[in-house]
């Protein structure tokens, strides 16, 4: 899933001239929220990626509504390509999950 808010974030103005190392990050704990681990962002996840907890949520918040964005628009009929690369099998379709997190 976090490879998934990777990809749909670098192709976003808004997320794309952010650091590579900290969209990955947050995607993790995004994910991470999402998914419901016990604990969202290890203090061991912010010193081995240098990323602090509110680095990563300020930018998990932003991936969280382009991600909505991006379902909305899939049921509308305009899905983006990552979308639909991410609908298929080879990805365990997790673009087409249904969000019950609110962030």
């Amino acid at each position: 899933f976090a490879f998934y808010l990777t990809e749909l974030s670098v192709t976003t103005t808004q997320l794309a001239r952010l650091r590579y190392s900290l969209i990955a990050a947050s995607a993790v704990y995004l994910s991470n929220k999402i998914f419901k681990k016990q604990e969202e962002w290890p203090e061991a996840m912010s010193r081995l990626t240098r990323v602090s907890l509110l680095e990563a949520r300020v930018c998990a918040k932003d991936m969280y509504l382009l991600l909505v964005r991006s379902q909305a628009e899939q049921k509308g009929g305009k899905a983006n390509a990552v979308f639909r690369k991410y609908a298929g099998d080879k990805y365990l379709k997790v673009s087409l999950l249904t969000l019950e997190h609110r962030f």
